[in-house]
This record gives C-alpha cells, sequence and structure tokens, in this order.
C-alpha cells in the first residue's frame, strides 16, 4: 500500500540547516548562549531558546569529546610540542596558552594528536597532554622537539 505524500508541505525537521552552523562558529567564538539567542532573534527575527541553543552547541561538545578519546598510532617518529596565545572568554577576554601536540608517524603522515588551553604554558601541561596520549595506545616516541 502506498504512503500519503503531501506535495505542499515538508514534513517536519529539526535541521536547522545554515543556521546551526552559524550557531556554532558563534559559540566557538566564545559568545554565550545567551547572547547568541540575541543575536539570533535580533538577526533572522526568530527567537530560539536557550535550550535550543544549548542542545546545537552539544554538536561541538561531542565532536570535541571524539577527537580528544580518538585511538593514537602506537609510535610516532617526531613529536612537536607547542603553544601559542589565544584570546579566550570567560566573563572577561583574556590571553590563555593554547598548547598542541603534533606528531608524524614513520609512514609521514602528520597528526594532531591533542591539545589543551592553560592559562600559561607549562611543563605541567605537556606531561598531562602526554599522559592522556600513553592513556589511548601511544607507546614509543623517537624524538621531542620543543621550544
Amino acid at each position: 500500500m502506498d504512503q500519503f505524500q503531501n506535495k505542499l508541505l515538508t514534513l517536519y525537521n529539526r535541521n536547522f540547516g545554515n543556521l546551526e552552523e552559524i550557531i556554532i562558529q558563534l559559540y566557538q567564538k566564545g559568545i554565550t548562549t545567551c547572547e547568541i539567542a540575541d543575536i539570533i532573534e535580533k538577526m533572522y527575527g526568530s527567537y530560539y531558546s536557550l535550550q535550543t541553543i544549548s542542545n546545537m552547541t552539544q554538536v561541538v561538545a561531542k565532536e570535541m569529546d571524539a577527537f580528544h578519546n580518538r585511538p593514537l598510532p602506537s609510535r610516532f617518529v617526531v613529536v612537536n610540542l607547542d603553544a601559542t596565545f589565544i584570546t579566550v572568554k570567560r566573563g572577561t577576554a583574556q590571553k590563555e596558552a593554547l598548547h598542541v601536540l603534533i606528531g608524524i608517524t614513520p609512514s609521514g603522515e602528520k597528526y594532531v594528536i591533542d591539545y589543551d588551553i592553560y592559562p600559561n604554558e607549562t611543563t605541567l601541561a605537556y606531561k598531562e597532554l602526554l599522559n592522556h596520549a600513553k592513556q589511548r595506545d601511544l607507546d614509543d616516541i623517537l624524538l621531542f622537539v620543543g621550544d
């Protein structure tokens, strides 16, 4: 038996399309969900509850969690440890150190092993990142490079 299909109205869908991407980008820039709701209402004339915006931003949180917990190759020929200072908004805007571990496998593939933000560039931050990488099966590093 055939199903009825309405040709005039599309099925209800909770896909926010391009607007969802804009909301996620605003969230990544450090704008609060309350501020995002105000921006969307002023720009698009659409009201989204704080919960709806929070649900959209959870996509980013899940992707970040998956990245930080993905399996790693067990061996790297070189691992570069470095940090750069970026502006972080937590109530007020301030500079904090984005620590990054980048590795090269024996086959020449480049990996961002892990990253995290700390108030300052410290050896403790690198130690924590490396310990976390070891928990994800990183076993052997032939050479460390850092400044």
